[in-house]
């Protein structure tokens, strides 16, 4: 019998049973690179089986971390008891990111030989990522530049991301934003994040916790960064004044996405 199971019984508490599971989701990164994996979150399920408090006891990154923190607040217990009455424990959630992308590679000649940059994109994701392929930043590079020159929206948001890290290029934080600033007018939600996150820290512009504000809001409004993007928001209010607060407010209902270039 396992120790805590043993230790339970001897203090007369049973423990509490997962009676409903909230699926997690998927970041927009975490589903390009068909990651897996399983972030182990710690909480304090209460009398009622509510869960409080989640904690990251083990993370994966890719923004899965936060994402599985939102999901644990989701679940819901029977709850442990004490003595026959209901009793507030701590537990472990796992909350498990499954792949389930084809493996098929067929596509990729056919895409290589046409003019459409969505096709250009899914190249330069495959590459980034070495999905199927060996990962190759120049190759990414090419092909995510092909795209980008018809403004689609994703492939300017992976060149800033690849400025910002120096993958493939040099490490040019200025230069990261301008791309990040491009797709993001177009509500990209990788874009508007990272821009986000770029104006709130200055790097690579000047620090704008008002444009950080509304690009971040805007990233927590739709799935794909959406824990992310909240965790940062939580953290960037109480550095803002009452005036940039409402001034990020007002960006944030008035923005209009600009259409790709024709």
């Amino acid at each position: 019998m396992p120790f805590l199971t043993a230790l339970l019984l001897a203090l007369s508490v049973t423990p509490p049973v997962p009676i409903s599971r909230a699926e997690p989701q998927y970041t927009e990164l975490a589903r390009d690179a068909a990651f897996e994996g399983v972030v182990a979150v710690q909480v304090i399920v209460d009398q009622a089986g509510e869960v409080r408090d989640p904690k990251i006891a083990k993370r994966v990154g890719m923004g899965l971390d936060e994402e599985a923190q939102a999901t644990a607040l989701q679940w819901k217990f029977r709850p442990a008891t004490k003595d026959g009455e209901p009793a507030s424990v701590f537990a472990q959630i796992e909350v498990t990111f499954r792949n389930t992308a084809s493996h098929d590679v067929a596509w990729m000649r056919a895409a290589a030989r046409t003019d459409d940059a969505a096709q250009h994109l899914r190249l330069g994701k495959a590459y980034y990522w070495g999905r199927d392929v060996t990962q190759d930043y120049a190759a990414a590079l090419l092909w995510f530049r092909k795209a980008a020159a018809k403004d689609n929206a994703r492939s300017e948001s992976y060149l800033g991301m690849m400025y910002a890290q120096g993958q493939g290029v040099a490490q040019d934080s200025a230069e990261a934003a301008r791309w990040f600033q491009k797709a993001a007018e177009q509500n990209d939600v990788v874009a508007e994040f990272y821009l986000g996150k770029a104006l709130m820290a200055g790097d690579g512009v000047s620090i704008n916790l008002t444009q950080a504000y509304q690009w971040l809001s805007l990233a927590a409004s739709q799935p794909g960064q959406k824990a992310q993007a909240t965790a940062l928001l939580n953290e960037l209010r109480p550095k803002m004044t009452p005036s940039e607060l409402d001034a990020g407010k007002v960006l944030t209902a008035n923005f209009k996405a600009r259409p790709a270039a024709p």
